[in-house]
């Protein structure tokens, strides 16, 4: 009995609540809105005439007022580079850290590198990810990316490209 008594009590308090932010949301679309509609174009019936409604007219030029930062924006031509030219200029080296190399037969060496974070073993001339081993030294090697060639020297703490 005791249960029902207070599952009622809180439907009502709740009820209570919802109506109240109802009401003010109300409140605040009624505050926002006009009252009167302004009065629509110049009709003459028979003697009657009504004020026609100004509409202001705005310019439109090759300035524009940025409404953020206050000030204008020139629409200037603006240059466009080929998707082909931008892929060509962003060239994007992986994160590789140079560890040594162990020399083989006829001279081979094979480098110890951490590519992108994992244990990697290349050759000379070996083509990993679009980007070619040009030569393993001892205290460097170098790696060559659409033309461009970077030396990554061995380190024993880690360091990066």
């Amino acid at each position: 009995m005791r249960n029902r008594r207070n599952h009622k009590i809180s439907v009502i308090l709740l009820l209570v609540v919802v109506l109240l932010v109802w009401g003010a949301i109300a409140f605040r679309i009624k505050k926002l809105t006009p009252g009167e509609a302004p009065p629509a174009r110049t009709t003459t019936i028979g003697q009657e005439t009504r004020p026609a409604v100004k509409r202001e007219r705005v310019p439109l030029g090759k300035d524009v007022k940025d409404p953020f930062l206050g000030g204008t924006i020139s629409k200037r031509p603006v240059k466009s580079i080929p998707v082909q030219e931008a892929n060509a200029m962003a060239i994007r080296w992986p994160n590789v850290i140079y560890r040594g190399c162990i020399t083989g037969e006829q001279n081979k060496r094979l480098g110890i590198v951490e590519w992108n974070g994992k244990p990697c073993h290349v050759r000379e001339k070996k083509i990993i990810e679009g980007i070619t081993v040009q030569s393993i030294k001892e205290e460097y090697i170098l790696l060559e990316q659409k033309g461009k060639t970077i030396q990554i020297d061995k380190t024993d703490k880690g360091g990066t490209r």
